[in-house]
């Protein structure tokens, strides 16, 4: 056990204590989930890639540097949105252009496809967040999966 020291007591049995991390120290390959929700790609890529969204949010279409009475005649200003807010976020194939609306309502509860469409949910805060209604039809919809499950695990029991 390399991160244990052994020092001897004053009735000379020994002792084990462990060693102090150095905290500064991480391997260079560690990155932290910090870290990887932050990782940007370069201006020069990201520019690349909103000309391939023709300058437009993935997610509603709103054209970066137009005003849009949708979201109170403010200019819309392109981010770097993650697909996957879970995946390294500097990987060409895990950004989308994302208007600053959108890139902050959705955060990291959602996953989108390449077109900027939610694919999955991928946290919890969406129901919690929605109405009683919502909240019971997913509650619902949970509870008849579950039942799937078991049939399915009585049939190849």
């Amino acid at each position: 056990m390399a991160w244990l020291n052994m020092k001897k007591s004053k009735s000379d049995s020994p002792v084990i204590v462990p060693k102090t991390l150095e905290v500064d120290k991480f391997s260079p390959e560690f990155k932290t989930n910090s870290q990887l929700k932050n990782a940007r790609l370069n201006a020069k890529d990201f520019e690349a890639l909103k000309q391939a969204y023709d300058n437009c949010c993935a997610t509603c279409g709103a054209q970066e540097g137009e005003t849009s009475s949708r979201y109170g005649n403010t200019i819309i200003k392109l981010q770097q949105g993650h697909m996957d807010p879970h995946k390294d976020g500097n990987d060409m194939k895990n950004i989308i252009p994302q208007c600053q609306y959108c890139n902050r309502a959705y955060l990291q509860d959602f996953t989108f496809d390449e077109k900027g469409r939610v694919h999955a949910i991928t946290s919890v805060e969406p129901v919690k967040r929605a109405n009683e209604t919502v909240q019971d039809k997913v509650y619902n919809w949970l509870k008849s999966k579950e039942k799937n499950n078991e049939a399915e695990k009585q049939k190849t029991n």
